[in-house]
Formats: structure tokens, C-alpha cells, sequence
């Protein structure tokens, strides 16, 4: 389809893959934020912004893979006998270690690390929770008051005061004990969920991730199957990623069970 149609495609591989890891470092990041700090997060994070974060990732995804992609595209396409569609990274090859690094496995480490920051924290606040006096889980009906959602409390922030109802209270059933409340076991299956999603981040795109990496260092280094696979895989982030996003979101997964 000739060399335009080429760039082009070379184009959104390069800069919607790199979208795509980094879109996740972002989320995973204010994840962290909101639950390590969950103060700070309401107080900082407004519409501004959360449009400045995302214009800075784009710009920031330019200025590096947009790069490559018009250098690539201006002084190093590649014209062999039989037309391919490919980044020339022989001679471009530290360049394309550089990108690979910056734009991919950066942002990938970034999303595991605010993983484990979250699960430390996580388990930091469960034996605090648990070693409150009378502290139990329900296990008969006296006390299935737990379920009942808590009191509303007010907060206020640089964006006023606002109600919300607090996720970490505790009801005390009829014997007088506490127990945990509902919107705490909905917060489990939230981590449950963002175990999952991480570990969906790991199956899809460290295998392409792992392959560019040691093809970037060891020119004679093809394996096809590898590379069908691990680009197949990565194919596959963009269909489970949307599933994964809507059962993260309450009213979304509620509205698709009833349907």
C-alpha cells in the first residue's frame, strides 16, 4: 500500500501500544494514591488535573516513541527487495532499546510496584481492623445488621464540603459487638479485581515485552512462534482490558448482572 500507508501503520502501532502501558502506570498510580492517601487524592485530584495528567502522557509518549517513528520514517525506512512494514532497528537498534525501556517496561514496572504498595498497605490496615475489641466477621443472623451501609459523614476538600458514606466503619450488632460492614467485603472483591487486572498486565504484554528486549540486544535472536504468541497476546490486552474496567466499576457490574 506503499510508503505512507506504512507510516501510518507504524504510527498507531507504536504510539496506541505505548497508550496503552502507560494509560495502566497512570491508573495504577492513582489507585495507589487514593487508597494509601485517600485525603490527599480527593483534596488534589480535580478535572483539571486529571486532563492535565492525561495530555502530559500523551505528549510525553510523542516526544519519545514519535520520535523513533520520524526518525525512523525520514532517514532509515527500510527498502529491501520485498516490501515490509517494519521499524529499522538495526540501525536504529539503541534507539529502539532506549524506547523499549522508557515508554513500555518503565511503565510496566511502575504498574506492579503501585500493586505491592497497595497490598502492603492493605495488609498494614487488616490486623488494625481486626484487632479492634469485638471485631468479627458475621457468621449468624444477629449479625447481619453489618450489611446495613453506615452513617454518611462529611467531607470537606478544595472542592467543597460533600457527604459520603464512610467504607471503613464499623456497626455494632444486636450483642452489642462490632462487625465488619458490607461496604468493607465489597472492598475485597475490589482488590480481588485488581489482583486480576494486574495479573492480566503480565500474562499479555511481558512475553512481547521480554522478546523486543532481547531481539534489541542480540541481532540474530528469531524465534516465530514466540513472536506470533507473544503478539497475540498482546492483541489480547485490548479485548480483556474493557471487561476487566467495567467489573472494577460498581454501578457498571450491577447494571450488566441485572441485564
Amino acid at each position: 500500500m506503499g510508503n505512507h500507508a506504512c507510516s501510518f501503520y507504524l504510527y498507531c502501532l507504536s504510539v496506541f501500544d505505548a497508550g496503552i502501558i502507560n494509560s495502566h502506570a497512570v491508573i495504577a498510580v492513582n489507585r495507589a494514591w487514593a487508597i494509601v492517601r485517600p485525603m490527599s487524592f480527593r483534596a488534589a485530584h480535580t478535572k483539571r488535573f486529571t486532563l492535565t495528567v492525561c495530555i502530559v502522557m500523551w505528549l510525553y509518549i510523542h516526544l519519545v516513541m514519535g520520535s523513533f517513528w520520524l526518525a525512523d520514517m525520514l532517514y532509515f525506512r527500510m527498502d529491501a527487495p520485498i516490501k515490509v512494514c517494519l521499524f529499522n532497528t538495526v540501525q536504529l537498534n539503541a534507539w529502539s532499546n532506549a524506547t523499549d525501556i522508557i515508554v513500555f517496561i518503565l511503565p510496566l514496572a511502575v504498574t506492579l510496584l503501585s500493586f505491592f504498595v497497595v497490598v502492603i498497605s492493605k495488609m498494614h490496615r487488616s490486623p488494625q481492623t481486626l484487632k479492634r475489641p469485638g471485631c468479627v466477621k458475621p457468621q449468624n443472623a444477629t449479625a447481619r445488621t453489618g450489611e446495613e451501609e453506615p452513617p454518611p459523614i462529611s467531607l470537606t476538600s478544595k472542592k467543597g464540603t460533600e457527604t459520603v458514606t464512610s467504607a471503613v466503619v464499623a456497626v455494632q450488632a444486636s450483642d452489642g459487638r462490632d462487625v465488619l460492614t458490607g461496604p468493607q467485603r465489597r472492598r475485597s472483591r475490589k482488590y480481588a479485581m485488581l489482583t486480576l487486572l494486574t495479573i492480566s498486565i503480565v500474562i499479555f504484554t511481558v512475553p512481547e515485552m521480554v522478546y523486543f528486549l532481547i531481539s534489541g540486544f542480540l541481532n540474530n535472536f528469531w524465534i516465530p512462534e514466540f513472536f506470533e504468541v507473544a503478539n497475540l497476546l498482546f492483541a489480547c490486552q485490548t479485548v480483556v482490558d474493557p471487561i476487566l474496567f467495567v467489573l472494577t466499576m460498581d454501578k457498571l457490574r450491577v447494571t450488566r448482572l441485572r441485564q
